[in-house]
């Protein structure tokens, strides 16, 4: 299965994506979606969006020089991602 990490750039937005590859200059990113926080009336959720609506094939390639920490995704945020992204109906 294909890594699913967390970004966060400096331009202070956290995506969540599937790694397509990666080199010492850039990382290209499959479906990357921006994470969102909204309050709501239990408090604050998670929302995902596209991190580029314009994005036609999927595949967005990031500079190194932009992303500032990376991490593995929580279970809960990994799951979304997968959901919103997967073809197939991953049910819940």
């Amino acid at each position: 299965m294909t890594e699913v990490i967390s970004l966060k750039l400096s331009t202070s937005e956290e995506l969540v994506a599937r790694v397509v590859e990666r080199n010492e200059d850039t990382i290209v990113l499959d479906r990357p979606l921006a994470i969102g926080l909204v309050q709501g009336p239990q408090g604050v959720n998670v929302q995902l969006i596209p991190f580029m609506a314009s994005n036609q094939d999927g595949e967005i390639t990031v500079s190194n020089n932009h992303i500032v920490a990376e991490t593995t995704p929580t279970k809960e945020l990994e799951e979304g991602y997968l959901q919103q992204t997967s073809p197939i109906d991953l049910g819940t």
